[in-house]
Formats: C-alpha cells, sequence, structure tokens
C-alpha cells in the first residue's frame, strides 16, 4: 500500500468528437470555469500542445474527425478533479462524443523519480496489464497501433532485472546505459500503453491505454489509478512482482484465484486511509498534523471511490 501524494501533478489530453469550432469550446470552458470560481482559462492553439503550458487548450488531432484535442495544464488532484467537471460538463452540454478512434492520454510528473524508480513502475504496469485491460473498453485492448501492450518478459527481462542500479534523475541528461534507455529498448516505442519517451521529452510518464472519455469520474478514477502506481514504485519495496499468468504456468494453477487478481493489485498499489495516520511528533500521539489530516481526507475523497469504480468497471468488463 502507499501513501497519498497531493503535491504530484498529472495532466490529461482528451480526443473528442465535436462538430463545433475550437473558439466555441474554448469560450464556452472560460465561461464555466468563471462561473465555478476556478482561476484558469482555456486558449486555441497550433499543433504544439505544451505551448502555454500553464493553460487548457484546444489543438487539432489529425486521428480525431470531426474534432479536437483537449489538453489540460498541470494539475494536483485538488483543483485537477474541479477544473475535470467543469470541462467534461461544458463537453457534454456542446453535444461533444466519443467513439472508437478517440482517445484519452494521462501524463504524471516524473522529473524528481530515478531511473529506478522509473523502471518499475512500468514494471508494475506489465505486472497488472491483464487486469487493467479490464478496466479500458474492449476497443482499447489488444496489439494496437496507438496503445501497444508492454511485454513483463522484455520488460524486467524475465523478473531478473530490479532496477537497482541507476539512482540519477531522469532529466539529467542524455545517458545511453540509463535504466530509462534499456527500456525504451524493451518496448514498442511511444505508442506503446506507457510512454517512454515523454520521460525525456516532457518530464512525465505517459498512460495512453484508455478510450476517449468526457465523464469526469471515469477520468478521474484513471487518473488516480496511473497514478498510484507510481507512486507504488516511488514507495514500495523494490522488489519485482510476477504476473499471475506467469505464476500459475510455473506450477501453482490457482494463484490468487481465491482472493483475486483486483484484491492483489489494491495490496501492492492502493492508497489506504489507514496508512497515513502519522501522529504529531509532540504532544498528544493521537492527534494528526494539518498536513496529514489533508493527506487523509484526499484518500477519503479520491483513492477510495476510485478504487471501488475500478473494481466496478472490471466486473462490468470482465464479460466482455
Amino acid at each position: 500500500m502507499t501513501v497519498a501524494n497531493l503535491t504530484r501533478t498529472f495532466g490529461v489530453e482528451m480526443e473528442v468528437n465535436t462538430n463545433r469550432r475550437a473558439p466555441t469550446l474554448a469560450n464556452a470552458i472560460n465561461a464555466e470555469f468563471a462561473a465555478r470560481g476556478i482561476p484558469q482559462r482555456c486558449v486555441v492553439v497550433g499543433g504544439n500542445i505544451h505551448a502555454d503550458i500553464d493553460t487548457w487548450k484546444i489543438v487539432r488531432d489529425v486521428t480525431v474527425s470531426p474534432g479536437w484535442e483537449v489538453v489540460s495544464p498541470p494539475m494536483t488532484l485538488a483543483d485537477g478533479k474541479a477544473q475535470l467537471e467543469a470541462v467534461c460538463k461544458v463537453l457534454q452540454d456542446l453535444g461533444a462524443w466519443v467513439s472508437r478512434q478517440t482517445g484519452l492520454h494521462v501524463h504524471h510528473d516524473a522529473r524528481n523519480l530515478t531511473g529506478t524508480q522509473v523502471g518499475r513502475a512500468f514494471a508494475t504496469y506489465a505486472t497488472f496489464q491483464d487486469l487493467l485491460a479490464q478496466m479500458v473498453a474492449p476497443s482499447r485492448r489488444g496489439n494496437l497501433a496507438y496503445s501497444k501492450p508492454l511485454s513483463w518478459a522484455r520488460i524486467t527481462d524475465n523478473g531478473t532485472d530490479t532496477f537497482a542500479t541507476d539512482n540519477r534523475a531522469p532529466r539529467s541528461g542524455h545517458r545511453l546505459d540509463t535504466i530509462e534507455s534499456k527500456i525504451r529498448h524493451r518496448v514498442n516505442g511511444r505508442s506503446s500503453t506507457m510512454n517512454i519517451e515523454a520521460v525525456h521529452r516532457h518530464g512525465t510518464i505517459e498512460f495512453r491505454q484508455h478510450q476517449g472519455s468526457i465523464n469526469a469520474e471515469k477520468i478521474f478514477s484513471w487518473v488516480l489509478i496511473t497514478q498510484s502506481i507510481i507512486e507504488s514504485a516511488v514507495q514500495g519495496t523494490g522488489r519485482i512482482l510476477k504476473p499471475t499468468s506467469v505464476i500459475r504456468a510455473e506450477g501453482k494453477p490457482d494463484a490468487f484465484r481465491k482472493r483475486g487478481e483486483f484484491a492483489r493489485f489494491r495490496d501492492t498499489v492502493g492508497v489506504s486511509p489507514s496508512d497515513n495516520k502519522v501522529p504529531v511528533s509532540q504532544g498528544n500521539p493521537s492527534t494528526w498534523t494539518p498536513e496529514w489530516q489533508a493527506v487523509q481526507d484526499a484518500c477519503n475523497a479520491f483513492y477510495v471511490p476510485a478504487f471501488r469504480y475500478f473494481a466496478k468497471v472490471v466486473k462490468k468488463f470482465a464479460a466482455s
């Protein structure tokens, strides 16, 4: 289990179908921000989605027609949820829709991660990839051109690579022998379910598997699930777990059948409110500092519902 991180930023890229002009979308989003008292704005930009990084952006995406890509700035969990709800409401009110050609890409800040932690994040996703595929639509599973699955065997060298030799930050320079460079040769380029190229280009880890959505609850749940994967790589023991399919193939056919793969995933990367009960160093040991009370509240408000939502969606898609 991991401790909630309220400071790591994330961003989303939402591909949506719509017949509306880009300025119409931007103006409507700005009006909704103003009505909700959100100090944010949305602009229309050219082809560079990373231009004007501090604002929401409407940009052209050649893979979506008719439609646009709606790109967020870096956000924390607290302000990100409110902004996502406002943007999704506008898109719904204006009649936008999603289809098989649209996707949702989520970036998490990785600038403070070591190479070891980046490697473990990729290994964790690969370990639970079959389960995570159950949280996305059937159209986003399999060997797709825009979201190719990771190979656990290749990522971890069949479980022998623990990524324990590189403790420098991934943005500290171009190093051909780094763990990030090693992973780059073990994945299918930037169009994999996780994009290693984003670490060097933008200082983020990008998750690309989710289908397009204008449902704020669905988007935010995926944000929390994927951020939990990163935090487990940062805070965890460093042990590389094997996929259940590998464990069963090695002679344990009933492995995890009783508690289920979801319980195993939750125990590995889940964020529990009880893990955030850090008492103050002096005074009444049963009291918490305001900072850790905020973490506790975030667990109850964000992570617990997200994992419940994950369980519900997995059950829904399991028979698909």
